[in-house]
Order: structure tokens, then C-alpha cells, then sequence
């Protein structure tokens, strides 16, 4: 994940590939998510989702969503979301500003 000085400085934590995540979850600072997901995201901190990273959601709700993996729900993002090259997005967003990079499939 590329942070910029004010998001560096907050506590970085990853759900590694073999992590399964079933329900709400509610975080502060950067969170990169690898495994599996499924629930509410409910943040006020910068999200990530790996190239491994399959997540079924009904919403997410972040500062800043990166999106490399699959993501099937609606994303809500105050800052941004940036959607990169073989990611697959199903779901409807909202955000300041979007970035959708070729080979993404939205």
C-alpha cells in the first residue's frame, strides 16, 4: 500500500491470505486485507484489498479504498478509491475521486 505522511504514521495491520473473516468489522487506521471477507466494514482508517483478497460485503465504509482482489458489495469512500488493473468490483460506489485502471472489471 502507497501512503502518503499522514497515513504512514498510523498503525498497519494485514489479514494474511489464510485469514477468514466472517462479520463487522471496525478499524481507525490501515488495514490491507489478503484472505477472505465477508460482512460489514464499517472504518474510518485507509483500506487495501491484495490481489488474493475475495471479500462479499453489503457495505464498506472507508476513508481510502485500494482494490487489487474481488469485491462484490457497495463501497463508500470519503477520499478515494482506487480500483487497479485485474481487480473485479461488483457493486456500487461512491467516493470524491475514482481511479480505474485498465483491465479492471467494474
Amino acid at each position: 500500500m502507497s501512503l502518503s505522511s499522514d497515513q504512514a504514521e498510523k498503525n498497519y495491520t494485514v489479514f494474511g491470505e489464510e485469514t477468514e473473516f466472517y462479520g463487522v468489522l471496525k478499524f481507525t487506521d490501515n488495514l490491507e486485507i489478503a484472505g477472505t471477507f465477508e460482512g460489514t466494514i464499517d472504518a474510518t482508517g485507509n483500506l487495501e484489498f491484495a490481489k488474493t483478497a475475495k471479500c462479499s460485503v453489503d457495505n464498506i465504509k472507508a476513508d481510502s479504498v485500494v482494490i487489487n482482489g474481488v469485491v462484490n458489495g457497495n463501497i463508500y469512500a470519503n477520499t478515494s478509491i482506487d480500483m487497479q488493473s485485474g481487480s473485479k468490483i461488483v457493486g456500487d460506489v461512491t467516493t470524491k475521486e475514482l481511479r480505474i485502471d485498465d483491465g479492471v472489471d467494474f
